[in-house]
């Protein structure tokens, strides 16, 4: 065997030298053993095939039908696979076989190789936590296998009984704004058509299971993600994808008859990138030149094992020339493949965020990372037996100074097959843990090795594509509604309904699944009118005890940035004022809500107005009722309020003439929609600072992105870490109600009562039903 050693050189635990991280690219070839890690348990499991490239140029989709019989048909950038298994113990994905699929199903199963690149699409730091990466060429087990609990592992498992499993992906997904311009809309487009289709029996709420993938690390599924995934026709619970992977809602082993993933673009050919993993893995020029241009899955045909079959793959995809095909074999058959990559691979520990999958995913950005201490342990299920030739270990700066390898054929019975106790003693220490960029095994497959399940293989003509994350769920074919892209002449000549059906939508499907809620608004109204009135002295209650009068107002508030500093004070101005008028103010705190979307509906439901700062909670205002308010209160962000030609972030926020990346969610709805554009005032930073004074920076470092032009008022302000409008909390003026009242809000509000569809009136002071 051979172990190639790269040496360290990335960013990790030490950051070293650059001389060092130059050296990075080069590497030490030594007749040696595959090691890895600490005698306790074995690296690689003889067993197993290489994962899947994908460079072809295939359609995963169904031809473009406009009446298809799934939504998801109708997107660009939804990819359906069907019969597939997820085992969270060997963080896998796995196609299943189930023979009666073709009588039952009407017709063989989707299932393409489909590979999830997290790495790419993403602002943030990806949530290692979630993977995608199904091989259609890897052997399928009968689904009766999978699941009587007998034979290799997985065992087991359970067939969900929901048939359709939907993850949404979009940019910004975490956030309630973004997620519903980027995410709910296109669904709703998507879903509108559909939502009474009888083409097949199973597209049902009862069988529709969604998913949102929030892909930036640190993001969670918010209760306002449930609140309007509840509304999109589905019976079921709405979760986070990431709960599949861990956690106590992730199951040990499940399988699904259909899980489409939405949002996520298709990766086209890549001549470079196929070119470098060419090279990488012994093809010549000429092979590489051949099946680059071809676009073809080099690592795919790799797999076949057989030159009967890669003869015909080549000439399926099109390779004419004989000699260009002998030529592709021959290099095939003396470079063998990496049957490690993308197989279930485990370990002792891992840090988090460094899971032990990143060792053999393939990527040159992705590591494994121990938990900082010694005796630690990779292991790699090659799944069927292989002749091991070679070995390449990427260490990151934490390398074991001893380590062996050991091999098994059944995982209990293991043999040695290096030992080594001279490693480079200055890649690390004991009790620092351990860190692989990437472990590969070169090898070829025993091919009478005894396995529990038939081979299958891809074709040419089968599906291959890589994804990464997009920027948002695309329809097919030309719409109005384009989310925060919708052009501006169309929204003022009234066009893009979609907004207003979507709204229309929910409303309807809230009605149907809680039949209840008249009576569930009524009573939260009464308590929230009967609570405001006993806190008035005897002399100042209004002489009125019927609720429906009364009109509620809903300010609301963040617990942390963007929080209202002076709302208890706007609320008590506005309720010493407007009281006579049968008026209320509350606070609405989402965040501080008993748990549960149901909740947020009553609440909002129940408001006849709402008033927040542009990206605090006024997602939940398409939710109010017919003909109510929601003023947005516009963060300060001048064009040159200092003087020098700078800008302040953020200046689309309070655009009064364009709609705003929220404002034109409530587009053509029933709703009326006002900005409040804030002044200096809302801004409690850098108080009594000249804007008139420049700024002295002779004795200051230079900064690259910063002109040193600056008012002292505009210096003090760039200098504090929550001034960006999306940060700071703010003030608002007292009058702002009086203005709104005065202007706007009384006139619209002083007509009729909250219509419910319920005969009980509550006495507001007693509480008692009347």
């Amino acid at each position: 065997m051979d172990l190639i050693i790269t040496p360290p050189g990335r960013t990790g635990r030490k950051r070293l030298a650059s001389r060092a991280a130059a050296f990075a690219f080069l590497a030490y070839i030594c007749t040696l053993q595959v090691a890895l890690l600490p005698r306790p348990r074995g690296l690689a499991r003889l067993a197993g095939e290489v994962g899947v490239a994908l460079f072809g140029s295939a359609e995963l989709q169904r031809a473009e039908v406009d009446n298809g019989a799934y939504f998801w048909e109708k997107a660009k950038n939804c990819h359906a696979v069907e019969d597939v298994c997820h085992s969270r113990d060997l963080q896998r994905w796995f196609y299943f076989d189930r023979e009666e699929r073709e009588r039952e199903m009407g017709g063989r199963p989707r299932q393409p190789s489909v590979v999830l690149n997290l790495s790419e699409g993403i602002d943030g730091v990806p949530d290692s936590r979630v993977y995608f990466d199904v091989d259609a060429t890897a052997p399928k087990r009968p689904l009766s296998r999978l699941l009587d609990g007998t034979g290799a592992r997985p065992n087991n498992c359970t067939l969900s009984p929901v048939k359709n499993h939907v993850v949404l992906q979009s940019g910004y997904n975490d956030m309630v704004g973004e997620f519903y311009a980027r995410s709910l809309l296109p669904l709703g487009q998507l879903m509108e058509d559909n939502a009474t289709s009888a083409a097949h029996s199973d597209y049902a709420a009862a069988n529709l299971q969604f998913y949102v993938h929030l892909a930036e690390k640190g993001t969670k599924l918010l209760d306002a993600h449930e609140l309007f995934l509840s509304g999109m026709n589905t019976n079921n619970d709405v979760r986070a994808w990431s709960d599949m992977f861990e956690g106590e809602r992730a199951s040990e082993c499940e399988c699904y008859t259909r899980f489409v993933l939405c949002g996520y673009q298709r990766v086209e050919n890549n001549n470079d990138k196929c070119a470098t993993e060419s090279e990488r893995i012994g093809l010549s020029g000429n092979a590489t030149s051949t099946l680059c241009e071809k676009g073809i899955d080099l690592r795919a045909l790799q797999r076949l094992h057989n030159e009967t079959l890669v003869e015909k793959a080549l000439r399926d995809a099109g390779v004419a020339s004989q000699v260009e095909r002998a030529n592709v074999v021959r290099c095939i058959k003396e470079a063998p493949p990496n049957v490690a990559l993308r197989k279930p691979t485990t370990a002792s520990s891992s840090e988090e965020g460094f899971p032990a999958r990143h060792a053999t995913d393939g990527e040159t950005n992705t590591r494994w990372s121990s938990e900082w201490k010694d005796e630690q342990w990779l292991e790699v299920d090659l799944e069927e037996m292989h002749r091991v030739e070679k070995a390449v270990i990427t260490w990151e700066h934490a390398s074991a100074e001893s380590y062996d390898i050991l091999v098994s054929t059944d995982r209990v019975n293991w043999t040695t097959a290096y030992s080594r106790t001279d490693g480079r003693k200055d890649m690390g220490t004991v009790e620092r843990g351990f860190s692989v960029f990437g472990f590969e095994v070169y090898g070829t497959r025993i091919e009478h090795a005894q396995t529990n399940h038939s081979d299958s293989f891809l074709n040419a003509s089968e599906e291959a594509i890589t994804l990464i994350a997009g920027g948002e769920i695309q329809p097919k074919g030309f719409s109005e509604c384009r989310g925060y892209r919708t052009p501006r002449n169309i929204l003022m000549r009234g066009g893009c309904e979609s907004f207003a059906e979507l709204r229309k939508s929910l409303l309807a499907n809230y009605a149907r699944k809680y039949p209840h809620l008249p009576k569930d608004i009524d009573a939260y109204r009464a308590s929230v009118v009967r609570e405001a009135l006993l806190t008035l002295p005897d002399s100042e209650r209004p002489n009125a005890t019927n609720h429906r009068t009364w009109k509620l107002i809903g300010l609301t508030q963040r617990n942390k940035r963007r929080s209202w500093l002076n709302l208890n004070e706007t609320i008590a101005h506005c309720n010493a004022q407007y009281h006579r008028h049968k008026i209320i103010c509350v606070e609405v705190n989402v965040e501080t809500m008993p748990s549960g979307p149901h909740t947020q509906l009553i609440v909002h439901r129940s408001l006849d107005g709402l008033i927040g700062i542009h990206g605090a909670q006024l997602t939940q205002a398409i939710l109010l009722p017919k003909g109510a308010v929601v003023v947005e209160l516009l963060p300060w962000a001048p064009s040159d309020y200092f003087g020098t030609g700078h800008k302040v972030w953020g200046e689309w926020t309070r655009s009064v003439t364009n709609p705003t990346p929220l404002g034109i969610i409530y587009h053509n709805s029933e709703l009326n929609h006002l900005g409040y554009p804030l002044g200096r005032d809302s801004v409690p930073l850098c108080e009594n600072v000249s804007n008139t004074e420049m700024h002295d920076f002779s004795e200051e470092e230079a900064s690259d992105d910063r002109e040193r032009i600056e008012t002292e008022l505009e210096y003090c302000l760039n200098e504090e870490d929550d001034f960006r409008w999306d940060y700071r909390n703010f003030n608002v003026e007292l009058q702002m109600i009086d203005r709104l009242m005065g202007s706007f809000l009384l006139p619209r509000l002083a007509n009729g009562t909250v219509p419910v569809n319920d005969s009980q009136v509550y006495d507001i002071l007693s509480g008692e039903t009347i």
